[in-house]
């Protein structure tokens, strides 16, 4: 996986069930401008991993992103829903769990540093592989 923004299929079928027109615009625009949308690579991994960590959440949405999100080996998953957080932030090997305050303040990029693209000269603002999901406190996406 590159080192680039991703978005999982369920956040996108998420989102694409937006009834606000101009809400769902915003977020299909923002996701083609700034998202790679790569496809998980076993559906039956992935199913296997949304039963599994029933025991842990109940909301099926949630686990699959997670699922998802473990299945393209991406680094991070960041989200505003606290209940995904509180429930399924200890219950992955591979991917942490996090808001995305605590992935800004994670980078250590000091206050006031310009907008730069980052490359892999420059790794220490090299971004991770992440995965965004819109939660139900924050409608819109990071």
């Amino acid at each position: 996986m590159s080192d680039a923004f991703n978005v999982t299929e369920t956040v996108v079928s998420e989102y694409a069930s937006i009834r606000d027109d101009g809400r769902r615009r915003l977020h299909d625009e923002f996701v083609a401008a700034l998202f790679l949308e790569p496809e998980v690579r076993s559906r039956a991994t992935v199913n296997a991993r949304v039963a599994q960590l029933l025991q842990f959440h109940d909301d099926e949405s949630d686990r699959r992103i997670l699922a998802e999100a473990e299945d393209l080996d991406l680094d991070a998953l960041l989200t505003y829903d606290r209940k995904f957080l509180k429930n399924l932030r200890s219950r992955s090997q591979r991917v942490v769990l996090l808001t995305p305050t605590e992935h800004w303040k994670a980078l250590s990029i000091p206050i006031g540093t310009p907008p730069c693209v980052c490359t892999s000269s420059h790794e220490s603002v090299e971004p991770a592989k992440l995965v965004a999901l819109v939660g139900p406190e924050r409608p819109s996406l990071v």
